[in-house]
């Protein structure tokens, strides 16, 4: 592929779908552009990161009126991380830029968990809708 169909390809995955044909589009990549794919790879994971955590935060108000919903937003956050942490571990992202990332990335997502579980008492007293995101939460391996 030349240098213009990856930022395609790049520039199509900021658009917030998961695409697994994209991604081992990337993982496989062997081509002679890799170092400069990388700024726009990373400003791909900032951007998809960066959306999913706004996401979040600007339904909290509204999150906690039904279970189900609640229940909608973890899930869709999960794979959202979980598809960012994909991204990362492709081959061309230098060993000590992803374990950074990986750090960054499991502390905010941490952060999101943590304030979504206090703003939940505020709204259910049982501690039901708590026990419901922490059992959601993102089983980090690192």
């Amino acid at each position: 592929m030349t240098y213009e169909e990856w930022i395609q390809l790049i520039e199509s995955l900021k658009n917030r779908r998961i695409d697994k044909d994209a991604l081992l589009k990337l993982q496989n990549n062997t081509s002679n552009v890799q170092g400069r794919l990388l700024p726009k790879i990373l400003e791909l994971i900032e951007c998809r990161f960066d959306l999913s955590i706004k996401n979040m935060m600007n339904n909290l108000d509204t999150m906690f009126e039904d279970e189900n919903m609640l229940d909608l937003m973890m899930v869709n956050f999960k794979k959202e991380i979980l598809f960012i942490n994909d991204i990362l571990q492709i081959n061309i992202i230098p060993s000590d830029t992803k374990r950074a990332y990986m750090i960054k990335l499991k502390s905010e997502t941490d952060k999101v968990y943590d304030i979504i579980e206090r703003e939940s008492l505020e709204s259910d007293y049982t501690g039901y809708l708590q026990r419901l995101i922490k059992n959601n939460r993102i089983k980090w391996s690192v």
